[in-house]
């Protein structure tokens, strides 16, 4: 059985034959490792959320998203390693494609920490009215508030931001 996302299973073994007791020999779980993609293209950002730890690769910052003073966003720069299930913005100068490997550690579809709510579900979120997401618009990459007429959908492993103060 394949798991999307981290679920506990249960297994009972009972039973006799003639009054026997059943019992199996080599029976195991096998957790089997989840893949996530971080890209970055030419625009130099991105966001990125991954169920398992991930290493930063070098060349690449990784960001929380954690106010706003004025229009401009307060960050924490996340050194090493982005924890698992940690919504992040991520900068390079060149483009990343790189895949990663891990244990999913993801007991939900969302997570938000700070501003940036990150999803595991693709392309079945979309970033609501009065929130942001990470646009490139002429050349000009920024967070770009959601209007009632385009509601952007979100692929798994990349983030929104969710500001509610009037922008």
């Amino acid at each position: 059985v394949a798991l999307e996302k981290a679920t506990t299973i249960t297994v009972t073994i009972s039973g006799t034959i003639n009054n026997q007791w059943i019992s199996w020999d080599d029976f195991s779980i096998r957790a089997v490792d989840t893949q996530v993609k971080m890209s970055i293209s030419d625009a130099k950002y991105s966001t990125f959320i991954a169920p398992f730890d991930v290493e930063i690769p070098e060349g690449v910052t990784a960001s929380k998203i954690t106010g706003v003073k004025g229009n401009v966003l307060t960050e924490e720069t996340v050194e090493g390693t982005i924890p698992a299930n940690t919504p992040v913005v991520l900068y390079s100068e060149a483009p990343v494609s790189q895949t990663f490997s891990g244990q999913s550690l993801a007991t939900a579809d969302a997570y938000t920490v700070g501003l940036l709510t990150g999803t595991y579900v693709d392309y079945q979120t979309t970033a609501n009215t009065n929130t942001y997401a990470l646009q490139n618009h002429d050349g000009k990459v920024a967070f770009y508030l959601v209007g009632e007429s385009a509601q952007p959908w979100i692929r798994a492993n990349h983030c929104y931001m969710v500001y509610e103060a009037a922008a």
